[in-house]
């Protein structure tokens, strides 16, 4: 029954991204009026960088990041009239160097519109972002699936085929470093 409430877009272009995201509350109204929208995802907002990129170079324009800001200036509209959790994938390229302590593997940002995330223990959000960053989740899987051998007494092991863990690291501004684990089982 839940699944009823799932709409999937399949946009083909950052602009196509905008426009689909900037029209989603004349679609609420005509397609699920009696129901709010409580999350929108976009996976990837990184989709279409490169083709962004090397259009804003052929087209001589200043910046590839513009497309990227009618996307979350969509998103901020639609998050500020209908207040639905926000959730943007985007993937890390270059990781950040840190050879002082161990840390976890953090990303540099590569899209130029979209706010890093907030450093440790800082309150501070720039009044310049488009679309505010509360909470920055990055991912970081073991490098090797581990055996099918390996299982956790509370969890068995239903598939045999083995399984991959993936430590996650929340950071918000003003509050430590959180850290969970995914167990992914196949």
């Amino acid at each position: 029954m839940c699944l009823n409430n799932l709409h999937v877009f399949f946009p083909a272009s950052s602009a196509q991204l905008a426009a689909s995201i900037k029209h989603l509350p004349e679609y609420h109204k005509s397609q699920i009026a009696d129901a709010g929208i409580g999350i929108v995802a976009v996976d990837s907002l990184s989709a279409w960088y490169w083709q962004d990129r090397f259009t804003a170079e052929q087209l001589a324009l200043p910046s590839a990041s513009t497309a990227l800001q009618h996307v979350l200036a969509a998103l901020q509209s639609f998050r500020v009239s209908h207040h639905p959790v926000t959730i943007l994938t985007n993937h890390g390229l270059t990781t950040i160097e840190n050879y002082n302590k161990p840390t976890p593997v953090f990303y540099k940002q590569h899209l130029p519109s979209l706010p890093a995330a907030p450093p440790e223990g800082s309150h501070i959000v720039p009044s310049n972002i488009i679309l505010p960053l509360t909470h920055h989740v990055t991912l970081n899987p073991t490098p090797t699936p581990f055996p099918p051998l390996y299982c956790t007494p509370s969890l068995p092991n239903l598939g045999g085929g083995g399984g991959r863990e993936v430590v996650g690291y929340i950071r918000r501004p003003g509050c430590a470093l959180g850290r969970f684990l995914v167990d992914i089982r196949v």
